[in-house]
């Protein structure tokens, strides 16, 4: 019997080239990276960006990347805006959810990622006070991103909160989707 060999370098090339060829786009929502010396929240999301672009991924800022603009331009409002952007370009949602705005897009990309329809991942980072408490938050939209998403919580009341720990677990998420993706 004889063996056939296939060198798992041609394999390493093949899957590195679909990495660069298939790309992997994540929508970054939360709070405004202009309040990285008051927010800890705004600092967790400008470390995710540097994190996760360092690693070849590719980041949108809604607010940072045009969208707000496009939706000027044409008359659009931005849950509709964001939401149609998210279907037909995101691989994944990371939101950072720490501000009106971000809980705002917690309840619609929630409900949306729990349809049959939804074609993206979905990472919340949400603060601990929401872990145990039996509110809206927690039992709604928390609630919906557990059954089929990744929610971690942090102290955002703290600005010496080390984030080290969410960034990895929310890039080596990313990195396993990124991979099974390209091997589709």
């Amino acid at each position: 019997m004889s063996s056939v060999s296939f060198p798992i370098e041609n394999y390493e090339k093949e899957v590195q080239s679909a990495i660069i060829e298939k790309q992997f786009t994540v929508f970054l929502c939360g709070p405004t990276l202009q309040d990285l010396s008051e927010k800890p929240s705004s600092v967790l999301r400008q470390l995710l960006l540097d994190d996760l672009r360092s690693d070849g991924f590719s980041v949108v800022l809604g607010e940072d990347d045009g969208l707000m603009e496009l939706q000027d331009c044409f008359g659009g409002d931005a849950q509709t805006n964001e939401l149609g952007f998210i279907k037909k370009h995101a691989n994944a949602v990371v939101l950072v959810a720490d501000s009106s705005g971000s809980f705002s897009e917690l309840g619609l990309f929630a409900h949306f990622h729990s349809s049959p329809k939804c074609n993206f991942s979905f990472i919340i980072v949400v603060d601990e006070f929401y872990r145990d408490n039996e509110m809206y938050l927690s039992l709604g939209p928390v609630k919906l991103v557990e059954s089929r998403g990744k929610v971690f919580y942090a102290n955002f009341k703290s600005n010496d909160e080390d984030f080290t720990e969410i960034v990895s677990a929310v890039r080596n998420d990313l990195r396993v989707q990124r991979f099974s993706l390209c091997l589709d």
